[in-house]
């Protein structure tokens, strides 16, 4: 299903189409008459049927660039859920078992201490790339030949460090996995979004420019009421970050007739909204220590 907005934009520019195809013999044969005058000796008039018919091919060939980029971009955001779905399973799986080394080591050395010996500063996060550093840096310390371990609150525990480090290694490869993955998806995400704001700018620009073309070609052959049933008014449009801005008001029926409201030319299209994923410059710096 299409978003709202490319609904939107689908309808003006098919109404566009519409009039130029229904009036393009009408009008275009006036307008022979009507510049006849302005032709000087060895010039002719272009067809002015044909190109009107020629307009309404190519805004029916901008309502399907943003179609198709439209169907991309939802798509793409499909594509996201899985791979998100196990970033969220991994980073459980990692979260229970760093706890459970926490308090494996709470008992011998103290909450303090412990947290210490893992490098952990706070509590430990839900949060799945703070909680990847976490871990990764828990797994170092455990690995690390020269970790010295304080003493003991109670004499005789014994602790096998290599044993808690081979528990949480697993559970932070599949996590890393699963943050790169997601990273990928990101990142393929942005550039539909991208490639749709594109398609959107030349489509604005070719709603404007031919359905003016239309109206003026109207007026100037004499049709003031079809250049009067042409509406252009766009809705709004925001990009990533950024605030909405106000649709423009719709023309008064009441007011003369080929009257219109300004298109919006800084307007944007809302983007799809965020699910709480990790932004894309964070989830970059986890694969980067991945790679290295």
């Amino acid at each position: 299903m299409a978003s709202k907005g490319i609904l939107d934009r689908h309808r003006i520019a098919k109404t566009i189409v519409a009039a130029a195809r229904t009036h393009a013999r009408e009008v275009g044969e006036r307008l022979q008459e009507v510049l006849a005058s302005a032709v000087a000796e060895g010039e002719t008039l272009p067809d002015f049927v044909t190109f009107q018919h020629q307009l309404a091919r190519y805004r029916e060939a901008r309502i399907a660039t943003i179609v198709e980029a439209d169907k991309l971009q939802l798509d793409e955001l499909d594509d996201d859920l899985e791979p998100r779905l196990r970033r969220d399973q991994a980073a459980e799986a990692v979260y229970d078992t760093l706890v459970a080394i926490r308090e494996t080591l709470t008992g011998p050395f103290g909450a303090e201490r412990a947290a210490k010996l893992l490098g952990i500063d706070g509590r430990t996060s839900t949060d799945p790339l703070t909680l990847f550093h976490q871990a990764t840096l828990a797994l170092e310390r455990l690995t690390e030949d020269s970790l010295v371990l304080p003493p003991a609150r109670l004499q005789g525990v014994q602790l096998d460090l290599g044993a808690l480090a081979a528990q949480l290694q697993p559970a932070l490869d599949e996590l890393g996995q699963a943050v790169q993955e997601v990273d990928e998806e990101q990142r393929e995400g942005e550039t539909t979004i991208r490639e749709k704001d594109l398609a959107l700018d030349a489509f604005d620009v070719a709603v404007r420019s031919v359905g003016r073309i239309v109206k003026a070609f109207d007026e100037l052959a004499g049709f003031p009421e079809f250049s009067a049933r042409i509406r252009l008014t766009l809705p709004a449009r925001r990009r990533q970050g950024t605030t909405p801005t106000e649709p423009p008001p719709e023309p008064s029926p009441d007011g003369p007739s080929g009257e219109e409201t300004p298109l919006p030319d800084g307007g944007e299209e809302s983007p799809p909204e965020s699910d709480g994923a990790p932004s894309s410059n964070l989830s970059a710096t986890v694969a980067e220590e991945l790679e290295a």
